[in-house]
C-alpha cells in the first residue's frame, strides 16, 4: 500500500494533532490550530458538507475505456482515476518530477487528462470549509509527485486516505480493486 512520507524538511513540520510516520489523521480530540471544535462553524453551529467521489477511466484511449467496461461488467474493477469534490473543489493526485507536492485540484468532472465516468455521493463531512483548507495543506506536504506510482502510489491511494480523513471514506472496493 501506498505511504506518503511525512513533511520534508525545510516545507514545513507536521501540523500538531497529526501522528507521524506515514498516514496522517485529524485527531477527534484536538481542533486544529486557530480554529473552533472539529466540525463547528466558531459559533458553534454544527458544519455539514457534501463529498463526492468522481471517478474517471484512467485514460481516455478507447481500448481503455472498452477493457474497463469489461472488467465492470464481471465486477472486478478497472484502472480508475479517482478524485475527492468537497466545498467545490475535486482533489486529487499525480505524479510530479521535481519532488513537489502531487496534489492538485480542478473544477468537479473536469480533470483534463481523464474520461469522466461517474459521480458517487460520499456523504457528509463534519469539518469546516477551514479544516478542509488546512487538511488539504497538510496532505499537500504528505503526498509528493516523485512518490506516485501507478500501482501502489496513485490518485485511488490519495482519494481514499482523503475520504477517509473527511469521516466518509472509504471508497468502494471496485474503485480501488488495482490500485
Amino acid at each position: 500500500r501506498c505511504a506518503p512520507r511525512p513533511a520534508r524538511a525545510g516545507r514545513g513540520a507536521p501540523a500538531p494533532g497529526m501522528l507521524g510516520g506515514g498516514y496522517s489523521r485529524l485527531l477527534p480530540s484536538k481542533a486544529p490550530d486557530g480554529l473552533s471544535a472539529p466540525g463547528t462553524s466558531g459559533d458553534g453551529a454544527e458544519a455539514s458538507a457534501p463529498v463526492t467521489l468522481h471517478v474517471y477511466s484512467v485514460t481516455r484511449l478507447s481500448a481503455i475505456q472498452r477493457a474497463n467496461g469489461v472488467l465492470d461488467r464481471v465486477g472486478s474493477g478497472g484502472a480508475y482515476h479517482a478524485a475527492v469534490e468537497i466545498y467545490g473543489r475535486e482533489w486529487s493526485f499525480g505524479a510530479t518530477e521535481d519532488g513537489s507536492s502531487g496534489v492538485f485540484s480542478c473544477r468537479p468532472g473536469k480533470c483534463p487528462d481523464h474520461a469522466y465516468l461517474k459521480a458517487l455521493p460520499m456523504g457528509n463531512t463534519r469539518l469546516t470549509e477551514a479544516e478542509v483548507v488546512q487538511l488539504i495543506g497538510r496532505m499537500r506536504k504528505e503526498w509528493h509527485g516523485d512518490d506516485y506510482d501507478l500501482l501502489h502510489c496513485n490518485c485511488c491511494h490519495f482519494a481514499e486516505d482523503l475520504l477517509r480523513r473527511l469521516g466518509v471514506g472509504p471508497a468502494p472496493s471496485w474503485v480501488t480493486s488495482l490500485a
